[in-house]
């Protein structure tokens, strides 16, 4: 339930940002101050509304008129919201609604009014909105659309990440910066492109700015020329260097995706390939890299963490103070030659981890000898443990394949850990873990026996001769 509020809440606020502040080529948004007056002034107007129905009941049919055009526009967003597979609507896809929207800011604004300004609430309502239309084309659509300042050199800011790739032997990317690090479907992403010129180009390249999840999945991303189409890459000079801004709202996220990995793809190419090729991605000695640049990687998901398992019973183990293993499934009954386990580890986050780990796993012979194991990081890289939330529960699966070869009878175990692949450090095991073992925690104790295959030998004699 807590995951359904905040995906209707986070698709109300986006269709409310859409519909009042969404421009040009889906990249040009209105301030956020702006919105937050809007949504001020939509607030009064609702309690507006509410106020002349319940205090003054005025006109029964005004009343009526405006309580059928609130279940209008409910009614039409929950349509779109299910005719758009559980998306919330764009705002552009309700402006066909706009005079009974139009009807409402006046109905609600006129409950501020005296005998002697009746239409008080409704002139200050209508102001405001026309004082905000006259800001917009200056104070926001004309330094959207301004050509980028020319950085003086190109150090990098604060929150910058240094990429130093070079595309072609055109322009070099110097650094990006993406915010923020934890973004929800239907929530802005700002990206920030340093770029240093390396020569002049009499072609207009298209920068792509791609958030890709850690399964390829897509999940929004804009596609321009440089400066908003005013700072076109032949414009450029070599030794130019300046800062490109790119703002886009993210798409909605397939059911089970979330939460996940994400990294913000950076590419360079020509509208007509068949005149320029792409221009491909090199490293300082020239070889090429590929085709596109990536970020460091972000979070995509809910803010609000998935709640802790309801119940008495303690954690398996807890790793420090950062992991607790809430349970373990698939650990079979016994062990079986080249047979692979898939095992099920349940994680919650007891605060917000400090690294990106690795879980071990070590199947151990009765002496404590090492027979297999398998080190992969938690949830394979597709959301790795230094992105989780404080109470968030993650379940992940890990394989170990059973040697093949013979495996002498006796006793085995298996143990796992945490480990940082970084430093190498191991997370400690919590003294009150389920069952401790000098290699980590014990998941399971086996008695293996080999049971060598019986070939019946018959031995024939051989015939006697003839005569004897």
């Amino acid at each position: 339930m807590p995951e359904l509020v905040t995906r209707l809440t986070n698709g109300v606020k986006f269709t409310f940002m859409t519909f009042w502040g969404l421009l040009g080529a889906d990249f040009v948004v209105l301030p956020e101050w702006l919105l937050n007056l809007l949504a001020i002034l939509t607030g009064l107007v609702v309690v507006g509304i509410i106020y002349q129905r319940r205090v003054r009941r005025e006109s029964g049919s005004l009343n009526r008129l405006a309580l059928i055009s609130l279940l209008v526009i409910v009614i039409n967003w929950w349509f779109l919201y299910f005719l758009i597979n559980l998306q919330p609507a764009r705002g552009r896809y309700l402006l066909p609604m706009f005079s009974v929207m139009g009807f409402l800011l006046i109905w609600g604004s006129s409950a501020l009014r005296t005998r002697r300004f009746p239409w008080l609430g409704a002139y200050l309502t209508a102001g405001a909105i026309m004082a905000m239309g006259l800001f917009v084309p200056l104070g926001v659509l004309r330094p959207t659309y301004a050509t980028p300042a020319l950085a003086a050199d190109a150090a990098l800011l604060p929150g910058e990440q240094g990429t130093y790739a070079h595309f072609g032997d055109i322009a070099e990317l110097v650094g990006i910066e993406v915010e923020p690090a934890s973004v929800a479907p239907f929530e802005l992403l700002n990206v920030t492109l340093v770029w240093r010129a390396l020569k002049t180009t009499p072609n207009n390249y298209v920068v792509g700015v791609h958030l890709m999840a850690a399964d390829k999945t897509y999940f929004g991303g804009a596609a321009h020329l440089p400066g908003k189409g005013n700072f076109a890459t032949s414009l450029w000079q070599p030794g130019d260097i300046f800062r490109d801004r790119y703002r886009f709202y993210l798409q909605a996220a397939p059911p089970g995706t979330l939460p996940i990995a994400g990294q913000v793809k950076i590419s360079m190419y020509c509208p007509n390939a068949n005149s320029q090729p792409d221009i491909p991605v090199l490293d300082a000695a020239g070889n090429v890299q590929g085709d596109a640049v990536y970020s460091t990687p972000i979070r995509i998901g809910l803010s609000a963490p998935n709640p802790p398992p309801q119940g008495d019973d303690p954690p398996l183990a807890r790793f420090g103070d950062e992991i607790a293993l809430q349970q373990v499934t698939g650990l079979p009954p016994g062990l079986h030659l080249g047979a692979e386990l898939a095992l099920d580890f349940t994680w919650q986050a007891l605060a917000h981890p400090s690294a990106d780990y690795t879980l071990y796993l070590h199947l151990l012979d009765g002496q404590g000898n090492f027979q297999a194991g398998a080190d992969k990081s938690l949830t394979q890289e597709r959301y790795p443990s230094g992105m989780w939330l404080a109470g968030e529960t993650i379940t992940d699966t890990h394989r170990l394949t059973i040697p093949v070869a013979t495996l002498p009878s006796g006793t085995y175990q298996l143990t796992a850990g945490l480990y940082d692949p970084v430093t190498q450090e191991r997370l400690p095991l919590s003294a009150d873990a389920a069952q401790a073992h000098p290699d980590g925690l014990l998941l399971e104790t086996w008695q293996f026996t080999l049971y060598h295959a019986f070939t019946p030998m018959v031995i024939i004699s051989p015939a006697a001769k003839p005569g004897k």
